[in-house]
C-alpha cells in the first residue's frame, strides 16, 4: 500500500487529493471520492427512489449531502461543490421527467421546482403550517460555507495562564466560524 511520488503528481490520501500546483500546496476532494458521491446520489434518486414523493426523496438527500459536504468543508472544494451541485439537479430534472412522462416540462418545473430570490431550479416545495408559510428544499453543497483551519502559535501553551489571553481573543475572533 505504500506509494512514493513526486508531490506534483499528487496522491489521493482518506478521500483527499494532495498536490502541488505551480508550487502551491492545494488539497481538495480526490476525483474517486467525487464518483462515489455522485453514484450514490444515483443509487438514491434513480434506483431506489423511482416511487418516492419529493419529500421523501429530500429527506433522504439532505444528510448525505451535508454530510459529505461537511467532511470536504476544509478544503478547496467549492469548484467541486458546484460540480457535484450540477450532477446532482440534472440526475433529479430525470427523476421528475421520467415520474411524469405525460407532462410537459414547465408543468414539472412548476411542481417540484421553486424560486427563491435569484435562483431558479431549486428543488423544493412550499408548504403552511399554522398560518407560517415555509419552504422545505433540497440543500446544495455550493451553500456550504468553507473554513479554513487557523494555526496556534507554536509557542502557545494553553496551560500556561500567560497565554489566557491569547485563547480567548482566538476563541473569540474565530467564533463564527464554529457556528
Amino acid at each position: 500500500k505504500t506509494l512514493i511520488t513526486h508531490i506534483s503528481e499528487g496522491f489521493d490520501f482518506l478521500g483527499f487529493n494532495v498536490r502541488k500546483y505551480n508550487g502551491t500546496l492545494i488539497i481538495k476532494p480526490s476525483k474517486k471520492s467525487q464518483k462515489r458521491f455522485t453514484v450514490k446520489l444515483h443509487e438514491i434518486i434513480l434506483a431506489k427512489g423511482k416511487a418516492l414523493s419529493q419529500q421523501e426523496l429530500i429527506g433522504k438527500l439532505n444528510p448525505i449531502i451535508q454530510g459529505w459536504g461537511n467532511y470536504y468543508s476544509h478544503v478547496v472544494s467549492k469548484e467541486v461543490f458546484c460540480r457535484c451541485d450540477q450532477v446532482l439537479i440534472n440526475q433529479i430534472k430525470r427523476w421528475a421527467y421520467r415520474k411524469h412522462t405525460d407532462k410537459s416540462r414547465e408543468w414539472i418545473r412548476n411542481k417540484y421546482f421553486i424560486r427563491d430570490g435569484n435562483r431558479s431550479w431549486i428543488f423544493g416545495l412550499e408548504y403552511v403550517c399554522g398560518g407560517i408559510k415555509d419552504k422545505f428544499i433540497l440543500r446544495k453543497l455550493a451553500d456550504i460555507p468553507i473554513r479554513r483551519h487557523v494555526k496556534v502559535k507554536c509557542e502557545a501553551n494553553p496551560f500556561d495562564p500567560s497565554w489566557d489571553t491569547y485563547f480567548e481573543r482566538r476563541k473569540r475572533k474565530y467564533a463564527w466560524q464554529r457556528a
